[in-house]
């Protein structure tokens, strides 16, 4: 039995609105969260993904916003969806088609709240076919289920309630719809929410608010005792207060999760899958190869960095692409209010005096240029804060270079040694991994140098010669 860690947090995946809005994007993603709505989707997904116990579906619990503060069960996900249409109508400036307007939130049960079936699904390899380890038993690993589901409830509204009231903009009204899922390998809530915040001129309308709950906002920085007193807080700042905040709600109201954060894992959205990986890994290699194992963990280390500076500066430049459209658009409307600003003035002239009007449509403009202004500075930072960011990339590359080439010398001093099938398997899919850095074509992605690929290529060889029967393909 493993050892029950009670750890809080949560992992976010973002969408861009696109040419057509997101209403087509959040069908897909209901088809798939509240799947227990439809025999037939439940059946697909249960296909598809080999966590999914399909005899537990009936457990999961479909919630739409009423629109009053609180949520009553779903029966059809066309509910979720005019939901969210409505929110969408409400906001009065166009939508970029590069703007954040959907986030995807998911939370965990802690393993505290929950009881282990150990040894319930098998581990499968990537061609899907059982792996065994050197004695021919089958590698297997475990399953949580809640210990009390209506306790397990509590606390997914719980964490709903902090997630809504001090992360999204646009609060409770932002959440669309949520399902509290019971029939996976750990049980779980997913949360739809939009990115809407309200409308300073108007309160009957909406505005996207992405950049102030997620990302670098020009009105959303450190405090003047702070280090970095009035710079931009940076979105993986803001995640890790946020995580911490989680813990500390969820600790306050007596759940019992662990004081400390696990950052690494919820910072990374592919973390999940990370996990199990390594988890599998760990149950199948038995060699004692301890130069090998600290160069792979040291390339891993710094592969984490660099992709997570790669997302940070995709953030970045998604988030001034929204910032220069935000200007163009402001400029735009500072345009066409030039002419009323006129108007009005001519009439205070009639009505107080030219120098008294003057003066007023003087100030008037003075203000709505010194405004621009500073959009025109905050977008400048911006910039810089993305060069900053490439700077950085260029050094985590560095750190990367250094530590595969660690790894390269010492699986260099394996030559002629034979070692286990389990070893072989970890390390060729490793590079595996490592050779798709090559397609990365993403702002902030890392691809390989010729001199990283002649590295490559005597690894390689290195690796042919200790496992002779086994297929590496590229």
């Amino acid at each position: 039995m493993s050892e029950a860690i009670g750890r809080t947090g949560f992992h976010v995946k973002h969408v861009k609105h696109g040419g057509q809005g997101t209403s087509a994007e959040r069908g897909k993603i209901l088809g798939e969260m509240m799947r227990e709505l439809d025999p037939k989707l439940s059946a697909y997904w249960a296909a598809q993904n080999s966590n999914i116990v399909a005899a537990d579906e009936p457990l999961n619990e479909a919630y739409v916003n009423d629109g009053g503060g609180s949520f009553h069960r779903c029966t059809n996900t066309k509910e979720v969806i005019s939901y969210g249409d409505a929110r969408e109508k409400k906001v009065t400036r166009k939508i970029g088609a590069n703007s954040v307007t959907l986030s995807l939130l998911v939370a965990h049960l802690p393993k505290s709240m929950c009881v282990e079936v150990p040894d319930f699904y098998p581990v499968l390899d990537d061609g899907g076919k059982q792996k065994f380890n050197d004695a021919g038993a089958p590698v297997m690993r475990s399953r949580w289920v809640a210990r009390d589901r209506d306790e397990a409830r509590k606390y997914f509204m719980d964490a709903l309630g902090y997630l809504a009231n001090e992360v999204l903009p646009g609060g409770m009204d932002a959440v669309h719809g949520i399902d509290v899922q019971h029939s996976e390998s750990t049980p779980h809530i997913q949360i739809l929410a939009d990115t809407f915040g309200p409308s300073p001129k108007d309160p009957d309308a909406l505005r996207v608010d992405a950049s102030r709950a997620w990302f670098s906002h020009r009105d959303v920085r450190y405090p003047e005792s702070h280090e970095k007193a009035d710079k931009m807080i940076s979105g993986n700042e803001k995640m890790r207060g946020y995580h911490e905040q989680l813990k500390e709600h969820m600790l306050a109201l007596g759940y019992p999760v662990e004081a400390e954060v696990d950052l690494e894992n919820y910072m990374n959205t592919s973390a999940k899958e990370q996990y199990a990986q390594a988890q599998d890994a760990r149950r199948i290699a038995a060699a004692d190869l301890e130069d090998v194992e600290q160069a792979r963990i040291d390339v891993a280390a710094a592969q984490r960095i660099v992709d997570a500076n790669g997302e940070e500066m995709r953030a970045l430049y998604e988030l001034r692409l929204s910032e220069q459209q935000e200007l163009t658009n402001l400029k735009a409307e500072f345009e066409r209010e030039l002419p009323e600003l006129r108007r009005r003035a001519k009439q205070v002239a009639r009505d107080e005096g030219y120098e008294v009007g003057k003066t007023a449509a003087e100030a008037e403009v003075a203000a709505q240029r010194a405004a621009l202004a500073q959009r025109e500075r905050a977008a400048s930072e911006l910039h810089s804060l993305a060069r900053d960011a490439h700077i950085a990339a260029q050094q985590r590359q560095a750190d990367l270079d250094a530590a595969r080439d660690a790894y390269d010398a010492a699986l260099k001093t394996l030559v002629g040694v034979k070692l286990p099938k389990a070893v072989v398997e970890q390390i060729t899919s490793e590079r595996k991994v490592a050779r798709s850095l090559d397609n990365a074509q993403k702002p902030g992605k890392v691809t390989q140098t010729p001199e990283q690929k002649a590295r490559m290529a005597a690894l390689d060889s290195t690796i042919n010669e200790n496992s002779p029967n086994t297929d590496y393909q590229r």
